[in-house]
């Protein structure tokens, strides 16, 4: 194992750990009041319902890219981090649409979910590309378990 391999996992692991012994932090009910209260068309909250189509077309744009056969990547298994990423962010879409129909600390938890597999996801790509491949597609699951919980 060479350094910056040992280094990303000591910080990972630093990190879990620290989540682990820290106490949880309430979200304030308060946090919710930045929604848009308008209605339109039927729809609560529009604008801040409908901007979440951006995420959806970036998402599809994103997969529509990576599973394209002639998308160069040095080893096919590289495709993995992308892959996952595209259809995080398709998923922030929807997440994120229904978090905004209906803003309270259950729902966020859906808008939230999709962006913490976005982030790590990216993550482990940067890993793939700048460190180490082996590592970056080895560390993709673990990176994606740490980020749901």
């Amino acid at each position: 194992m060479n350094h910056r391999t040992a280094f990303l996992i000591g910080i990972t692991v630093a990190a879990v750990a620290l989540a682990l012994l820290l106490p949880a932090m309430p979200q304030p009910l308060a946090y919710h009041d930045f929604a848009d209260r308008r209605e339109a068309y039927g729809i609560e909250n529009f604008l801040d319902v409908t901007s979440n189509l951006a995420f959806t077309l970036a998402g599809l744009a994103g997969l529509v890219t990576v599973l394209r056969p002639r998308t160069c990547f040095a080893r096919a298994a590289e495709r993995w981090p992308y892959l996952v990423f595209a259809v995080g962010v398709l998923l922030t879409g929807a997440g994120s649409c229904y978090y905004h129909l209906e803003p309270n600390n259950e729902s966020l938890f859906w808008d939230r979910l999709p962006m913490a597999i976005s982030f790590m996801s990216l993550i482990a790509a940067q890993v793939v590309d700048r460190v180490d491949a082996r590592a970056g597609l080895l560390a993709l699951a673990p990176m994606l378990l740490v980020g749901i919980a």
